[in-house]
């Protein structure tokens, strides 16, 4: 995990401030894309002609609340 989503979670009144949408927003925000994502992936996967193994080429260097909380900042 980040420092900012670490802080975030700790400071909860602090995210207004931050991000610009309160603490209860950015959870759901959260995880609708959580949601969104999984089934994108999904949707890709079924589709997708294989030539490396799945599990192959990089890895994201961020977490999806990492991704999102930068993306508002």
């Amino acid at each position: 995990m980040s420092y900012t989503w670490n802080y975030l979670k700790k400071n909860p009144k602090q995210t207004k401030r931050l991000v610009g949408i309160n603490h209860e927003q950015l959870f759901q925000l959260i995880e609708q894309a959580k949601l969104l994502h999984h089934q994108h992936q999904e949707k890709i996967q079924n589709q997708k002609v294989r030539l490396i193994k799945p599990g192959g080429g990089a890895s994201q260097k961020l977490s999806i609340e990492d991704q999102i909380v930068l993306t508002l900042s």
